[in-house]
């Protein structure tokens, strides 16, 4: 007879997956309606909030994916391999709003290329989204934040450990607005992209109702 269960003392080889914040309605409307000190990093954080977009997808954007009523996203950016096919491995149709196809135009480099980039040939470092985010979270929270004692009580808490906020935190926000607005799952999933690789070309396509209520709610977002 086994007086213990060995298996317990063997410890996982992969870590918990931590999770990530959210950001409020009200959160997105302070980050948006206070000025920028990089218009390009405005815009960046705009579309994420509207479209979902992740920040390897919004690195490798061109312009021959952006149309006047959607974004065509079929590649994202990995350090090593450069441009590459998206997550999911599948390409998806995201609708856009007048407003951020007019953000977009503001940036357009004006023949092939990447448009966020310094150069022309490689995007934004990967950092510079986050921290482009959090200085602007500074600046609304009003001072810098307490490193040692964390920032309970702060308007954006990006410290919190248990949830924190970050860029990705723009992809929770919309998935929220669009389950508040009634959009089922599946349908969500083919806007912001499937996290397990398994969307089928079933959803990869959204009927026009679909469209008019992804508007919707980019244009409630205040």
């Amino acid at each position: 007879m086994i007086e213990r269960n060995v298996a317990l003392e063997v410890k996982p080889l992969i870590k918990e997956k931590s999770r990530r914040g959210a950001f409020t309605p009200e959160q997105v409307k302070a980050l948006f309606e206070n000025d920028w000190d990089n218009r390009m990093a405005y815009i960046a954080a705009f579309l994420s909030s509207r479209t979902g977009m992740r920040v390897s997808e919004i690195r490798a954007l061109m312009p021959e994916q952006v149309f006047s009523d959607h974004i065509k996203v079929d590649a994202s950016w990995a350090e090593k391999e450069g441009r590459k096919c998206t997550k999911s491995g599948y390409s998806r149709i995201v609708p856009i709003s007048g407003e951020v196809y007019d953000l977009l135009m503001e940036i357009m480099p004006p023949g092939p290329g990447l448009i966020f980039t310094p150069d022309g040939r490689k995007p934004m470092c990967i950092n510079w989204f986050s921290r482009s985010l959090r200085k602007q979270m500074d600046k609304i929270n009003g001072k810098l934040p307490d490193e040692e004692n964390g920032t309970a009580g702060y308007f954006f808490d990006y410290l919190n450990k248990k949830e924190p906020l970050s860029f990705h935190s723009f992809r929770h926000f919309l998935n929220t607005r669009l389950l508040a607005a009634g959009l089922q799952g599946e349908k969500i999933r083919a806007v912001i992209g499937h996290e397990d690789g398994e969307m089928t070309e079933h959803y990869a396509h959204l009927d026009t109702e679909d469209l008019r209520q992804v508007l919707s709610v980019q244009n409630s977002i205040k």
